[in-house]
């Protein structure tokens, strides 16, 4: 943005743009070769869909247990998208206990298969599975129950086995209303989805089976006429990609196409001998599915295994990891390098056990992980507004919680000298630079804060 004055005595110029954040980590081991964050500009076509786009903005959590829904890096991450952004609705695995699942009548939770690679359902005739909402969370009602939303997906396979079901919804807890019949028989495996749009109300939803065995994924409960967060999870303990690639493609792609992530955040912890090969096919088939999603590859911290020489592993995979990034064009976020060592994090308090953090400790990192990608910048006002006063201009912008802002001045655009500081608050800022003879500009420089 850029301002100029006729008809006075000097002239003045304002820029302001979002920057990098000025976070330094003190380390306490020598940095493993180059394993720095890397591709924070890959990001860009996620950052315009936030700050320009109107429908909901889906993020996806991918991995093993390393990317679940309750504790991990990117669940914090997601906490902080959805109060910056608001919310949007669920989708798959549940989080904040959005999409609760119960059985009945012989319905029984299936594990990793051929048929997917993480939580699904099976159902035999008679029997179904419902989701609902914990109320008090944001989006759930708080009679109990439903999640709001106007537009609804069920996603489920069809194959050989497949029959017939009956898919229900109940409006603000009433009772169950039928409202499509499904066909889950396909010669080979298929992924399928319902696609159904509602008035905005709390709902629940409901598969019962009538004929056949049936695969039921999961549901997407969305408020598709807002701009907020849209948080899916697909994570399940001890996967690897090996079980994501085995699920036939015919089924990932139709799932992951209807999904339509914006953002993905892969996090796993990995076998190293199979990993470029599995890290090849799975960026393939992602490239042709959500060609337009944004990457972000998380740096793995530190476990208990890297303790011993003969064992390490972390720093191994992570340098595949990045290398793979940087050759599809990926962000790659080192949370490795600030978890400094196992032993660092245990100290700390930051470790649940030999493998996964505690919230304390995703917190941690994902606190770095949001300053050091910019997510910090996220929505946030950018527009300085001058006003000629007697003693020269008067600067005065917008501030936001957990931003720290930076006016600099320069007489050539080139060179930038910082005039004042102060950390946001939600409260507007000001500063009153005094008149000289020569132009003068102005920017802000947009840093995150904890």
């Amino acid at each position: 943005m850029s301002l100029s004055r006729e008809n006075t005595s000097f002239r003045y110029g304002i820029d302001c743009f979002k920057a990098g954040v000025l976070l330094l980590v003190s380390l306490n081991t020598p940095c493993h070769g180059e394993l720095t964050t890397t591709g924070t500009a890959h990001l860009q076509r996620f950052f315009d869909k936030v700050e320009h786009g109107t429908n909901a903005v889906t993020v996806l959590s991918f991995g093993d247990s390393m990317a679940d829904s309750y504790r991990s890096i990117g669940f914090v991450i997601m906490n902080k998208l959805a109060a910056r952004l608001g919310y949007a609705g669920y989708a798959l695995n549940t989080y904040r206990n959005g999409a609760m699942w119960n059985l009945t009548n012989g319905a029984s939770r299936q594990g990793p298969s051929e048929f997917w690679f993480s939580d699904s359902f099976k159902l035999i005739p008679g029997s179904g599975v419902w989701w609902e909402a914990q109320p008090g969370w944001p989006g759930h009602s708080p009679i109990g129950g439903g999640t709001q939303c106007d537009h609804i997906k069920l996603f489920y396979v069809s194959q050989p086995e497949g029959g017939n079901c009956i898919l229900f919804i109940s409006t603000n807890t009433g009772p169950w209303t039928a409202v499509a019949s499904l066909n889950g028989y396909s010669p080979t495996p298929e992924g399928q989805y319902t696609n159904l749009n509602l008035p905005l109300n709390f709902y629940r939803l409901r598969v019962e089976c009538q004929t056949g065995t049936n695969i039921i994924i999961g549901t997407q409960t969305q408020v598709a006429k807002t701009n907020g967060l849209h948080a899916a999870f697909t994570d399940y303990g001890g996967i690897t990609l090996a079980n994501v690639i085995n699920v036939p493609l015919a089924i990932r792609a139709p799932i992951f196409r209807a999904l339509s992530p914006d953002l993905l955040i892969w996090h796993m912890k990995e076998p190293l001998a199979p990993l470029p090969q599995w890290l090849t096919e799975n960026e393939q088939w992602w490239a042709d599915v959500i060609p337009d999603c944004s990457v972000i590859y998380v740096g793995t911290p530190y476990i208990s295994a890297d303790t011993n020489a003969t064992t390490a592993s972390t720093v191994a995979q992570n340098t595949i990891v990045r290398a793979f990034a940087i050759q599809y064009s990926r962000t790659y976020m080192d949370c490795m390098t600030p978890s400094v060592s196992y032993n660092w994090l245990s100290d700390n308090g930051f470790i649940n056990d030999g493998t996964h953090l505690n919230l304390n400790g995703s917190a941690f990192l994902a606190n770095i992980m949001w300053n050091e990608l910019g997510l910090f910048a996220l929505r946030v006002p950018r527009n300085i507004q001058a006003q000629r006063i007697q003693a020269g201009v008067r600067l005065t912008w917008p501030s936001t919680n957990g931003v720290f802002y930076e006016l600099q001045s320069s007489s050539n655009h080139s060179t930038w000298t910082p005039i004042h500081s102060v950390p946001g608050d939600g409260s507007a800022k000001s500063y009153t630079n005094n008149i000289t003879t020569d132009p003068q500009f102005f920017r802000l420089r947009l840093s995150g804060g904890n």
